[in-house]
């Protein structure tokens, strides 16, 4: 089932504006506990798969590779996505 185009759009602007917040969090994130990015990024990764209900897989995975986009850093090897290739 298709989704509606103002869906896809609401559900767009709402995962870009939560990348921007995770973008920021990971920052602060990566200087508080002196992690590598990789970890930031992975840790925030699985906090938004906690909420299922606000967050699907595919939008937290979508979230953090936006994120790590914004902040110019690599993009992260996520679990979930080594899961479904395996």
């Amino acid at each position: 089932m298709l989704e509606s185009r103002e869906f896809v759009e609401t559900r767009f602007e709402a995962c870009d504006d939560l990348a921007r917040s995770v973008s920021e969090f990971c920052m602060t994130l990566s200087f508080k506990d002196e992690l590598t990015e990789e970890a930031v990024l992975q840790r925030c990764h699985a906090g938004l798969l906690q909420t299922p209900e606000a967050v699907a897989s595919r939008e937290a995975t979508w979230v953090t590779r936006r994120a790590a986009e914004l902040l110019q850093w690599d993009q992260p090897t996520l679990l979930s996505e080594a899961a479904e290739e395996g």
